[in-house]
């Protein structure tokens, strides 16, 4: 596997860790929101298993969630 790279092309310390904030809407104006941190690689699947954030969401709704990214 390659060594994670920034955008600007140096090379990522493999032990620095990402701080992500995870925003459940449960409703309209209604929301949960976690701040967690993850090791770089993560993928969203990750973050939404970590924070909790799809146990939250199965509790209150039957459909599949819609995920965004934003920054």
């Amino acid at each position: 596997m390659a060594e994670p790279v920034s955008r600007d092309g140096a090379a990522l310390d493999s032990g620095e860790k990402l701080h992500v904030t995870v925003v459940l809407c449960i409703a309209p104006r209604q929301t949960q929101e976690w701040t967690i941190q993850l090791q770089r690689g993560a993928t969203v699947v990750d973050a939404l298993h970590h924070s909790g954030a799809l146990a939250a969401w199965a509790s209150t709704s039957t459909a599949e969630p819609q995920v965004g990214i934003w920054g």
